[in-house]
């Protein structure tokens, strides 16, 4: 897949998006903030190597909801 870059301009903005999203979200994926779209990625990386490397945790679902219930408990009062 290539990455290219595209300044439209305000007036053609709407009917240029209007015109991508016709394509297959397989075929092209539309990234409006590019800084976002890089850390995300960045941060994506590192995660990654963090599994391959055997340094990342993992919990399952009953443990995630389970810490997911103390931190809303935490904050409803």
């Amino acid at each position: 897949m290539h990455t290219i870059t595209i300044k439209v301009s305000d007036n053609a903005y709407n009917r240029f998006i209007s015109h991508m999203k016709d394509y297959d979200k397989n075929d092209i994926q539309i990234i409006e903030n590019q800084e976002e779209y890089l850390e995300t990625k960045k941060q994506l990386h590192l995660d990654r190597q963090r599994i391959l490397e055997g340094k990342a945790t993992f919990h399952t679902m009953e443990e995630f909801e389970a810490e997911l219930e103390k931190v809303i408990q935490k904050y409803e009062n």
